[in-house]
């Protein structure tokens, strides 16, 4: 017993044993909670922060992985707002907040992160507006600083007539910018362009050379900032505008807050910022990186550009996949910043995306075509017509319409969904000469050769030969009435032709109120008794300029005309007869009577008047107009 317990002693000098007699040893020291420094964080967008993560066991002791503890994992539950590496360094990406989370083992801690917003300062006292539609138009501002902004939205850009704006920006606070160069926001917020515009920024001084300069864009709000191209060249800069609010230009320390542009998602989000460091890196080095420009852009069409073109069915995938395009080919188009030899060598290494994306849109814009005419019949819907007319004319704009591709005008025009149609036309199929007759016409439209379905928005045009009233007439409406009363010699000839009442933009190539329907209506006259006409023989009543009056007496032979009488009145200033001839014309009479003065005709008298009017079909009174002896006037005669 004593040996044992001497042996004891002497190896605990040597060496700690557990379980050496009574004694039991002391446990290892774990981890039992986790705590984040600072405990919260407050950044300006691009801002970044040291965070650290410290483990500490019961007793309140830290601990670290050599010492028993456990590796520390970092995480942002949204990483929009701020992001944070494997080192604890966080980010702030956009204004918002969120929570980030360290892991060690079985222990989670977590702080709040708030990224403040970018107060964005306009000079609307500067802004101005235009109405721009699909031929596009320029909007010119200048800031109060002298900076003048120039935004060029060109044919094809936008669909519609749109109210424009542009308004220089003052300022940003909050912003991840050493120097704001210049900016403007656009309105409205939210516009996508089908053809890319251009933002031209005059400077008042050129800007720094040797420090970072980049182009950005940014939400109505102004919270989605985002790097973007542009071209700065001495006192001007250049940027492609796809997407409305805003852009500008601002030489920054770093590119680290390029934030997340929600116009786009990946992979193009990566490409730009890929390609947007090949200009950075030209700015640092006066070197173009052209072969990475090529690859950057070959990329882009394949992986973005080629499936969007060739998966486009509906119009509004093929308006979207022709914008895609459209940003793609100017952003090639201004590679290498101006520079004509690096812009030609990526045309010329990217010629055959170049001439295969063509090829590759007009096939698009024909799918477009088809499938808004095939909406148009199954809906019986016309507005699906003018989409039709809106892709015909994006393919003339951008050189796809030649003959034979199916996009010309002639063959869209042709090939369109509706139809105009004369549904009923009713008038008396052998009309009497002289009597009125009334013209009732009824239109609609038919959507591929379907049955027509009443439509207001028809214009009808009416032309007759052989009426008292031969001029062209119009009116839009679903049934339209003419009352006319025919004259000719043996029939009537009515011609119809009815049209879509809606025009767009007059240099559009296929026009809605081209589709019409034409029809030429002849109606034989009733056959009628020998006499061919009115007999006006007999006693008539004449009235001149309703004050003079007196008898008249005609003498009809076939259409020929003996005409005597006098004029006369209590206040007419002249007293006079005489005699004359005339004839009659179908309802129109004319006859000429030369009046001496007095009643038996004896005198100098008025001299000729010749009077000229139209006959009642009824033959009981005439009417018109007058000229010669005491000047002219009106006259009117009823029989007695």
């Amino acid at each position: 017993m004593r040996i044992s317990k001497i042996w004891c002693v002497a190896a605990v000098g040597v060496v700690a044993l557990a379980g050496c007699g009574d004694s039991p040893s002391a446990p290892a020291p774990v981890p039992t909670t986790l705590q984040i420094e600072p405990g919260e964080v407050s950044l300006a967008m691009g801002a970044s922060q040291q965070l650290s993560a410290t483990q500490f066991d019961e007793t309140g002791a830290p601990m670290t992985p050599a010492s028993g503890g456990a590796e520390v994992t970092w995480s942002s539950e949204d990483s929009t707002v701020v992001t944070i590496d494997e080192t604890g360094m966080v980010v702030g990406r956009k204004a918002g907040s969120t929570t980030i989370v360290a892991r060690a083992g079985a222990l989670e801690a977590s702080i709040a992160a708030v990224v403040v917003p970018v107060e964005l300062v306009l000079e609307s006292e500067r802004s101005v507006s235009a109405v721009i539609g699909f031929a596009g138009g320029v909007l010119v501002a200048e800031g109060a600083g002298g900076i003048r902004y120039r935004l060029e939205i060109p044919p094809a850009a936008v669909i519609e007539e749109t109210t424009i704006t542009l308004t220089p920006v003052a300022s940003f606070g909050n912003a991840p910018f050493m120097q704001l160069l210049g900016a403007a926001r656009f309105a409205p917020d939210g516009l996508q362009l089908l053809n890319p515009g251009v933002l031209t920024i005059e400077f008042t001084q050129a800007p720094p050379t040797g420090q970072i300069i980049t182009g950005f864009t940014f939400s109505d709000d102004a919270q989605d900032l985002a790097l973007w191209s542009a071209n700065v060249n001495g006192m001007t800069a250049t940027m492609p505008i796809a997407h409305f609010s805003g852009a500008g230009v601002a030489r920054v320390e770093e590119v680290g807050f390029y934030g997340r542009n929600a116009t786009f998602a990946e992979p193009l989000v990566g490409i730009i910022i890929r390609m947007l460091d090949v200009q950075i890196e030209h700015q640092q080095t006066g070197v173009w990186d052209v072969p990475e420009l090529i690859d950057l852009l070959r990329q882009w069409y394949l992986e973005i550009i080629e499936p969007r073109l060739d998966g486009a069915v509906t119009s509004d995938e093929v308006f979207d996949a022709i914008s895609s395009w459209r940003l793609w080919l100017s952003w090639l188009l201004e590679a290498g910043g101006g520079s004509v030899d690096v812009r030609g060598a990526v045309v010329e290494a990217l010629g055959t995306e170049i001439d295969e994306a063509r090829v590759l849109a007009a096939a698009a814009l024909a799918q477009g075509i088809a499938s808004e005419n095939a909406e148009c019949i199954t809906k019986t819907n016309w507005v699906h017509a003018m989409t039709v007319a809106v892709l015909q004319q994006v393919a003339e704009e951008f050189g796809l319409a030649e003959p034979g591709t199916g996009l010309d005008a002639a063959t869209v025009q042709a090939e369109i969904c509706v139809q105009v149609h004369h549904v009923d036309v009713i008038f008396p199929l052998n009309p009497v000469r002289r009597e009125p007759a009334q013209l009732v016409v009824r239109t609609g439209i038919g959507y591929g050769g379907g049955t027509p379905v009443e439509s207001g928005s028809i214009r009808t045009w009416i032309t007759t030969v052989g009426s008292t009233d031969d001029s062209e007439t119009s009116e839009e409406s679903v049934e339209v009435i003419r009352r006319i009363v025919p004259t000719g010699e043996t029939s009537l000839t009515i011609h119809l032709r009815s049209c879509i009442a809606l025009e767009l933009p007059a240099h559009f190539s296929v026009q809605l109120n081209r589709v019409c329907a034409e029809d030429i209506i002849v109606r034989p006259f009733e056959a009628e008794e020998e006499d061919e006409g009115l007999d006006l023989s007999g006693s008539w009543t004449l009235v001149v300029n309703n004050v003079c009056q007196g008898p008249l007496t005609i003498v009809q032979t076939g259409t020929n005309l003996n005409m005597s009488g006098s004029i006369g009145g209590q206040f007419c200033p002249f007293s006079a007869s005489g005699s004359g001839t005339g004839g009659l014309d179908g309802l129109s009479i004319n006859f000429g009577i030369a009046f001496g003065t007095g009643a038996d005709g004896s005198g100098s008298g008025l001299g000729t008047v010749t009077f000229q009017g139209l006959v009642d079909a009824d033959g009981t009174r005439m009417s018109g107009t007058y000229e010669g002896g005491a000047g002219d006037g009106t006259w009117s005669a009823q029989r007695r």
